[in-house]
């Protein structure tokens, strides 16, 4: 392991400290500059142009927008693409959809991607065992403090982006080289020398990714480390290294169940990864990459059959039933359907077996927009869980008839037009699980899948009155 000089490594303070005030020194410079000449096309050279861009990104930003696409210049579009992107990430969106494919692009899509960089996120949340058992959220990191445990971030040395307009997109640019190339240990030391602090923990969440792109689990060692200094964006970048073998399960229904031996192998190298660092959060590692697995597998399917039942372990069968709820109610449009009905023919489906229809694979399709149950409400400690289709969370039943309900409530929540006909016959379910989960995806969805009446509560269950729970 190498040793560091980096006072805090996390936060990179006296690595970053000269560049900061360099870059605030030069930030204002520029803006200075760029409000004092009037037209975009007024400007002799490139740093009046960034200085007129950056002016006014807050104050006139269509303007502002409308000027980087009219650049000739590829390389200098590209830099101001980055201006933008490095000061505004949410107008990535707007410029990834109208630019033509190239560098500046590139640079455009890679941030529009990523939206947590801009949205509200919910609050990290530490491993714990829940009474219930089960992830106790979604947005969850180990309870070991891995931070400490001395990853070996090496000096960053001369920065590589000195004097760029753009320098926390060029940082991360060169970070994720560093990583690609077997050198974690630079790519820290670059990340940590961004001294906003979104921008250096995007930059660890990238290299970390980076990191362990086309590795097996096993050589996740150094990902993780640097998962665990990407600060706010920690709980995202450990979901992305559990997912990141997911697009490797074959079709769902696909007959041979040596097909899921890739899947199979990772999921318990996961386990061993994370062994020796914290093994409860690794078991929930694990959780989340067969429900995102088995989404994908079923999303790809062309037909919705039982097939991974016969192939996978026991633990994947409430992700089995998930994923296939979802691509039932997709596919089959049944107007009228009751949710028995539904759930009897989620288990139809599931009991056939014999191979795929003939038939192209499906391209993949995953809405991740519906976290539905992103932490426990008051009470909710002793409700099971598990993870819901990589992005959120349900509550899974003993009595395979109830958990089959439950998929279909789930699924129907996730509707372009939620199916708010099966929420209302749940909340009227004998099994309190049922009824739970209606309340509560109604409740996540809004007034609207509501029934009439005084607003209400977060639902209680009394695991007690339900044969069904665990």
């Amino acid at each position: 392991m190498i040793a560091t000089d980096l006072t805090d490594p996390l936060h990179g303070r006296r690595a970053g400290r000269g560049w900061e005030h360099f870059g605030l020194l030069l930030s204002a410079m520029l803006v200075a500059c760029g409000a004092a000449v009037e037209r975009f096309t007024d400007c002799a050279d490139a740093p009046c142009r960034q200085a007129w861009v950056i002016a006014r990104l807050g104050s006139d930003t269509r303007s502002a927008l409308d000027a980087v696409l009219a650049t000739e210049d590829p390389t200098e579009r590209a830099l101001l693409v980055g201006v933008v992107v490095d000061r505004h990430p949410e107008m990535s969106q707007s410029l990834c959809g109208r630019l033509a494919a190239g560098p500046d692009r590139d640079v455009a899509c890679a941030t529009a991607e990523r939206p947590h960089v801009w949205t509200p996120l919910p609050g990290v949340q530490p491993s714990r065992l829940r009474a219930g058992g089960g992830p106790p959220g979604t947005t969850l990191v180990p309870s070991a403090d891995l931070g400490s445990r001395g990853f070996p971030a090496t000096p960053a040395g001369p920065d590589p982006c000195a004097g760029r307009p753009d320098r926390a997109t060029c940082l991360t640019a060169e970070a994720m080289r560093a990583a690609g190339g077997a050198d974690p240990g630079r790519a820290a030391g670059l990340c940590a020398t961004l001294e906003e602090e979104r921008w250096r923990a995007e930059c660890h969440f990238r290299a970390a990714e980076v990191a362990s792109e086309g590795r097996p689990p096993l050589e996740y060692a150094d990902a993780v480390h640097l998962c665990a200094l990407a600060g706010r964006f920690a709980p995202q970048c450990y979901a992305h290294l559990a997912i990141g073998h997911a697009t490797g399960a074959p079709r769902a229904d696909t007959p041979d169940p040596e097909a899921w031996r890739g899947q199979i192998d990772a999921a318990r190298q996961l386990d061993e990864l994370w062994g020796g660092l914290d093994p409860a959060f690794g078991r929930l590692q694990v959780d989340l990459f067969w429900s995102r697995s088995l989404d994908y597998a079923y999303s790809i399917a062309p037909s919705v059959t039982g097939d991974p039942l016969a192939a996978l372990p026991p633990e994947t069968v409430p992700h089995v039933r998930a994923a296939a709820a979802a691509r039932l109610l997709e596919t089959e449009v049944t107007a009228g359907r009751s949710l028995a009905g539904w759930a009897r023919a989620l288990a139809t489906a599931l009991e056939r077996r014999g191979g795929a229809p003939k038939g192209p694979q499906n391209a993949h399709r995953h809405d991740a927009r519906k976290d539905l149950w992103p932490a426990d409400g008051p009470g909710e400690d002793a409700v099971p869980a598990v993870y819901y289709r990589g992005v959120s969370r349900r509550t899974v039943a003993r009595n395979p008839t109830s958990d089959l309900a439950i998929c279909v409530l789930e699924a129907a929540a996730r509707l372009a037009a939620p199916d708010v006909g099966l929420l209302a016959e749940g909340r009227d379910h004998p099994d309190p699980l049922v009824r739970w989960t209606a309340e509560r995806l109604g409740l996540a969805l809004g007034p609207a899948t509501t029934p009439p009446g005084p607003a209400p509560g977060r639902p209680a269950l009394r695991p007690e009155r339900s044969s069904a729970s665990p």
